[in-house]
C-alpha cells in the first residue's frame, strides 16, 4: 500500500489551473521531497491532501484512505508543519508542546521531555515565551511539536527536510 497515491488530482480556480492531473505514488517508508518554483502547485497539493481544499478533479489516497471521505482518521495519523504559523503568545515553550500534542490526542510524555531537553539550553529557557525567540527557534518548536505525537507521516511545507520516515 502507498502511503499517498494520487490520480489526476486537479485544481482550478475560475480559468486558472493551479494543480494539473497530478499522478502522484509514494511508498511507505520513502523521504518525498516535493521541489518546484512558485507557483508550481506545491502548496496546493498539500491543501488537497489534508482536504483544506476540494479538488476540482481526480482523487488522493493517504495510508489506503480517501482523502475526502476520512480526513478525520487520516489526520489522527499525520503531523504538519505548516510554513507560517503563528505561537500562542502567552504559553511557555513546553506549554506550546504539550498544547499541539493534547490537540493530537496521543502524546509520548517522556520523548516530549527528551525533545524539549534538546530544544532548548539551558533548559529553563523552554519555560520561556517563544514569541521573544528568533524565528529558527520558533520554527524549531513547531517542527518538534511533530515528533512528540508519534505520527505515522510529517507534512512539511516549510522547506526544511523532515527526518520522520513514513511509517504504516
Amino acid at each position: 500500500m502507498a502511503a499517498i497515491h494520487t490520480e489526476r488530482l486537479t485544481k482550478r480556480y475560475g480559468h486558472a489551473t493551479a494543480l494539473d492531473s497530478l499522478d502522484l505514488e509514494i511508498e511507505v517508508g520513502e523521504v518525498f521531497g516535493y521541489l518546484g518554483p512558485n507557483g508550481a502547485g506545491k502548496s496546493t497539493t498539500i491543501a488537497l491532501l489534508l482536504d483544506l481544499i476540494r479538488p476540482t478533479s481526480g482523487s488522493a489516497r493517504i495510508f489506503g484512505l480517501d482523502t475526502r471521505r476520512d480526513a478525520a482518521a487520516i489526520h489522527r495519523r499525520l503531523a504538519f508543519v505548516p510554513s507560517e504559523a503563528s505561537l500562542w503568545p502567552s504559553l511557555t515553550g513546553a506549554e506550546t508542546l504539550r498544547f499541539l500534542g493534547n490537540i493530537h490526542g496521543s502524546v509520548d510524555a517522556t520523548y516530549r521531555w527528551v525533545t524539549m531537553s534538546r530544544h532548548s539550553r539551558p533548559s529553563s529557557s523552554i519555560r520561556a515565551i517563544p514569541c521573544t525567540w528568533p524565528a529558527t527557534r520558533r520554527n524549531r518548536l513547531r517542527r518538534s511539536s511533530t515528533t512528540c505525537s508519534g505520527s505515522s507521516m510529517t507534512v512539511s511545507s516549510t522547506g526544511v527536510p523532515s527526518r520522520t520516515p513514513v511509517t504504516n
